[in-house]
């Protein structure tokens, strides 16, 4: 078990340009550790990964770090002569990888994740020990040596996961229509059914409509600029940037969109419920005019997904009928259920689908993540085609 304070935690700096990167801080010296931070900085980036993903792969890290440090290992005199960790070591280190611990007022809470968690959890420290120990390795000149370790690296790599389960896909789909329209007449302003305060009625029903009309990822709407907002009635639409590292988003936790950019023709109600709130309600938040964004908080801040996830909390405490699962990520694969419905009406080639769902759910076309989206719509076809096999069936055996 590790101590009630581990001396490595992830910290996220800003730099000048707006970049955000994360860091690997030694508690004990608070100063970032040289290794994950040379780490991060050529294999992680290079691989354009997010600051969130380093985030995940350096609080991993961190654990196995804390781990280390806790059973006396020198990780560096192992690294640097190939002896890695022993069987044991192996199966404490995964043990450590699946929990999430804190401290409590000296007592240890722990908290398992989830299998998929612990499986990624396990390859970004298996990756990151991999990195260390080739780096040592390109420094022994000796033929022998040199396969010997080569060797060993391959042994560790094989036995950290070994026997470690696969991580379960969970199988999300959307609401179910009734669901649909039950989620979007309590978010109308003015119903009796509405959870949120008065004053901010205006905006949430604004969000989440964005959410349920198009589909959208839950940072992008909150990247949102005023500028992005054509909402005259002549074809009105909505421009979704990829605005990651925005030096003028001074937010803690920043929404990241990971999507390609792309413009969206909106409907006449979604329009009118932007129009009503940036006009009419927007300028009563204090503060709000002096940021680009959309959606602000009570303060006039640009607003944080931590408010967004709470939006759906009081809808599902007012209103338990619906799913336990609600969220901005269900609301998206609602709209990819009804656009698979759409794609039948109108006798749409999967060609045609694919491409035309892949470019409004903001994927590049060889991605393969519409496929993601359509398991109701699968689902549905399968069961009609199961039951009129039952059906022929049947009028088979009765002639």
């Amino acid at each position: 078990m590790l101590g009630p304070s581990p001396a490595y935690h992830v910290k996220i700096a800003r730099l000048n340009d707006g970049e955000r990167f994360a860091l690997l801080v030694d508690g004990r010296t608070g100063l970032p550790v040289p290794e994950t931070t040379r780490y991060s900085a050529v294999f992680r980036r290079s691989r354009e990964g997010s600051v969130s993903t380093m985030v995940n792969e350096l609080r991993a890290i961190a654990i196995a770090m804390n781990w280390v440090q806790h059973h006396g290992i020198n990780l560096d005199q192992r690294v640097e002569g190939v002896h890695l960790f022993t069987q044991e070591d192996l199966l404490s280190l995964r043990d450590a990888l699946r929990t999430h611990q804190q401290a409590w007022e000296g007592a240890r809470c722990q908290l398992v994740v989830s299998s998929a968690t612990h499986y990624q959890r396990c390859l970004y420290v298996r990756d990151f020990i991999a990195w260390r120990t080739e780096r040592a390795i390109h420094r022994i000149h000796e033929p022998v040596q040199y396969r010997a370790a080569n060797d060993r690296l391959a042994q560790f790599k094989r036995a950290f996961l070994t026997l470690l389960p696969s991580p379960k896909q969970r199988s999300r789909e959307g609401l179910s229509p009734e669901a649909q329209a039950r989620f979007r007449e309590i978010i109308r302003p003015h119903h009796p059914e509405n959870p949120f305060q008065r004053a901010h009625r205006e905006r949430n029903y604004a969000l989440l409509l964005l959410y349920f009309d198009l589909g959208m990822r839950l940072a992008e709407a909150l990247v949102l600029k005023g500028a992005d907002l054509n909402l005259s009635p002549n074809q009105p639409t909505v421009t979704i940037h990829r605005r990651a590292d925005d030096p003028s988003d001074r937010r803690s936790d920043p929404p990241l969109t990971k999507t390609a950019g792309r413009i969206l023709p909106i409907g006449e109600e979604l329009r009118k419920a932007l129009e009503t709130f940036v006009l009419d309600h927007r300028r009563k938040y204090p503060g709000a005019k002096r940021t680009p964004f959309v959606f602000v908080s009570r303060t006039g801040n640009p607003i944080a997904r931590r408010t967004v996830v709470d939006m759906f909390l009081q809808i599902k405490r007012r209103c338990p009928d619906l799913p336990p699962d609600l969220s901005a990520h269900i609301l998206r694969h609602s709209w990819n259920d009804r656009y698979s419905e759409l794609a039948d009406e109108l006798g749409m080639s999967e060609a045609d689908e694919v491409k035309t769902r892949s470019y409004l759910q903001g994927w590049k076309e060889t991605s393969g993540r519409a496929v993601t989206y359509t398991k109701r719509s699968t689902r549905r076809q399968a069961d009609k085609h199961i039951l009129e096999l039952q059906r022929k069936s049947l009028r088979g055996a009765n002639q």
